[in-house]
C-alpha cells in the first residue's frame, strides 16, 4: 500500500512522489523536466511520430525514449 508523500525511485535519477490518493486514483509528482504520459497516450504519440505498428518495437522505443529523457 502507498501513502501520500511516499517516494518511488526509478533508476538513479527519477523520483516520483505520491501527492494524493482518492479511491483508486493516485496523483503523482515528478521533476518538471520529466514528462509523464498514460501508456495509451504515449503509445499513440510514438505511433504517430514513428509509424511503428509492432507492440514490441513500441515498448522498446518507449523505454529508449524514457531513458534518454533522464540525461
Amino acid at each position: 500500500m502507498r501513502y501520500v508523500n511516499d517516494r518511488l525511485t526509478i533508476g538513479t535519477g527519477i523520483v516520483i512522489t505520491i501527492l494524493d490518493i482518492r479511491g483508486n486514483q493516485v496523483r503523482i509528482g515528478t521533476p518538471k523536466e520529466i514528462s509523464v504520459y498514460r501508456d495509451e497516450v504515449f503509445a499513440r504519440m510514438v505511433s504517430r511520430n514513428t509509424g511503428l505498428n509492432n507492440k514490441q518495437k513500441k515498448g522498446e522505443h518507449m523505454l529508449s525514449f524514457l531513458l534518454s529523457t533522464t540525461h
